[in-house]
Order: structure tokens, then sequence, then C-alpha cells
């Protein structure tokens, strides 16, 4: 994986971007981000010249087997593999438009080195804290992982990568951060106070029932329903007595998941129902997880985002885990079966101490 930009708050990359200067640990992480761009670049464009190189000996082929004639027959199937292979060769080339300016510019400000400074605000915006620079353009994501209020940012003049912040005001945050969190879970002032009480408000067991119900109907679907059919099909196909393997391992699985996926679903309606919630307080802890598996020679790499209030991991959208701000200290209220966020507050001053 490459190599993370330091913190926008670290000191020494502040003062050497304050001086005009990379800081020896920004440009390190920016020309790694370079090599990857470059073999980005490379591979697509490999990838789309192969693509371009096996469309044009196909069609050499079918010419040559058709033995001249002037007018050829060409079936569905040729077309079809034809704009599929439109399709992929349109994709490569999306990419390497994308990538190959990326791989210049960086280039470029790595050798020029050429910042620029503006004082602005972060602010929340549906599902991040996002940092506003009219001056910088910028290719990429423009959130940021800070409190609300002014900074001021350096960032790279080309391509307006942020690199550095310092904060310029030192008004209180705390509403501004409250009510991104309500925005995050679209809740209300009142269903946090519900929750204080230890009770589930009404539109959050709605929530709850609609979005959940409807997730584990399309997983049920996709997972449970699937195998069935497919075991139905192979039990139709050939003769039983041949398949009789096949036809038991997929029914089981589909018969296991279906299993599992009603239970999570009764876990559901038995929160609902039972109309509590359950608290837990600690500092939140975001962590960004790479697994790799290899599969039949091949390697796979999922990165998945990781959220843990103290030492507690929760299920969570992308609003939620960009709302909360590492290390501050929070309270959340969640589905006693489900362990769903349903709702969650800034702790408060003994809360704070308390989970130090």
């Amino acid at each position: 994986m490459a190599k993370e930009l330091p913190p926008f708050e670290d000191r020494d990359a502040f003062a050497a971007n304050a001086a005009g200067e990379l800081s020896p640990a920004q440009r390190e992480a920016l020309a790694q981000r370079r090599f990857g761009a470059i073999l980005a670049t490379a591979l697509v464009g490999g990838g789309l010249l192969l693509a371009a190189l096996v469309f044009v000996m196909s069609a050499l082929e079918r010419a040559r087997e058709a033995g001249g004639a002037s007018s050829p027959g060409v079936s569905a199937g040729a077309l079809v593999g034809a704009a599929l292979l439109g399709a992929v060769v349109l994709a490569f080339a999306w990419i390497v438009c994308l990538q190959a300016p990326r791989a210049v510019t960086l280039s470029r400000e790595l050798r020029r080195g050429e910042l620029a400074r503006a004082t602005c605000a972060v602010a929340w915006r549906r599902d991040g804290y996002y940092a506003d620079v009219p001056e910088r353009r910028f290719w990429g994501d423009y959130g940021v992982c800070l409190e609300p209020g002014r900074y001021t940012w350096h960032y790279l003049a080309a391509s307006g990568q942020l690199l550095s912040a310092a904060r310029v005001d030192d008004e209180d945050s705390r509403p501004a951060q409250r009510q991104a969190l309500r925005d995050a879970l679209r809740s209300s002032e009142a269903a946090l106070l519900a929750n204080q009480r230890g009770q589930l408000h009404p539109e959050q067991a709605r929530r709850l029932l609609l979005r959940r119900l409807l997730r584990e109907a399309l997983w049920l679907l996709l997972v449970g329903v699937t195998p069935l059919l497919l075991a139905a099909l192979v039990a139709s196909a050939d003769p039983i007595s041949e398949v009789w393997w096949l036809v038991s391992l997929l029914a089981g699985v589909g018969l296991w998941l279906s299993v599992r996926v009603a239970r999570r679903v009764m876990d559901v309606i038995r929160d609902v129902r039972g109309g509590a919630v359950a608290r837990h307080s600690g500092r939140a802890q975001k962590r960004i997880e790479t697994r790799t598996t290899v599969v039949e020679g091949k390697a796979h790499t999922t990165v998945q985002s990781r959220l843990m209030i103290g030492e507690r991991a929760f299920e969570h959208s992308r609003a939620l885990y960009n709302a909360l701000l590492p290390g501050a200290a929070y309270t959340v209220y969640f589905g006693p079966r489900t362990e769903v966020i349903v709702g969650v507050e800034l702790a408060d001053a003994a809360a704070d101490d308390a989970v130090a």
C-alpha cells in the first residue's frame, strides 16, 4: 500500500510548507503516488493495446475465413463480442486519460515544489467534513478529518493536493459537531433525548426496519434463493442420480444462508419491538484494514474501514465514519441485538475523563 501523507496538523510538515518546501515524509508519499500513477497508466495502456490487437487479429481472421467475399455475414455473437471489447477499450482509455495527467502533474510538482496558501473553513456537507478552498483545482477527495472551524492550508498549486493545516480560530466547534452527527444518522434532537432515556425513537425504528429489512431481503435473494434455484436447475437438467451430490450441496448452502439471514431479520424485529437501546462510551478509532487472499494462484486485496468506539467495533455508514473524529469521546446508542448505531453524541467532560 502506498505511503500516506502526514496528518494535516503535523507541525513539522506545516513548518516546512510555510517555508515553501515539502517535508521529507510528504515528498516520499508523493513520490510513491507518482509511481502508482505511472504503473497504472502503463498497465492499463498495455491492456488497451492488447485488447486492440486482439480485436484487429480477430477481424483479420474472420476476413480470411470469409475467403474475400464481398459481403460476409456478421453473426449476433460477433456483434456482441465486438461491443463488449469496445466497452473494455473505452474503459481502459478513460483510466489512462485520468492517470496519465496525474502522473505528469505529480512529477512536475515533485520537481518544482510549487506550494500555495489559503485560509478557509472546514464544514460538514452531507457525508463528511470538507475544506472549501475555492482557488484550488484538485483530483480526488476533498474530505478532511478535522474539527469544523477556520484553518490556514498549504497545498500543491497545480493539483490542489492538501498538505498541511493549522487552525486560526478558537470558536467552540461542538455545536457544529453535534449537528454533523445528527445529519450523518438523519436523526433529530427528539430521537437523541429518547435514546438518553434508553428508548428507541419511532423514527429510528422505522429507519431500522426499512433499511435493514430491505438489505436483508436482497441478501437473502442473492445468497439464499440463488443456490436453491441452481440446485433445482441442475436437478432438472441431468439425472438426479448422477448429480445428487451437487444438488445436495447447493440446497444445503442455500438453506444454511437463508437461516442466517432469517436470524438477522428476527434480531431487527426484536430490537424494534423491544423499543430499547444500549449505550457505550469511548474514544473513536478509525482503521483501514487491508486483507489479501490467494484464490487459484491469484492475489485479491480488499480494503475495509473499521470503526471502533473504545475497544468495541460497530457497523457504520460512510457518513457516520466521516462524522466521528479520531480520539474524540462519544456515547453511541445501538440496538441490543443488531448492534446497529441509531444515535450518537459527544461525551460530556465526565465521560471524557472516564474513557481517557
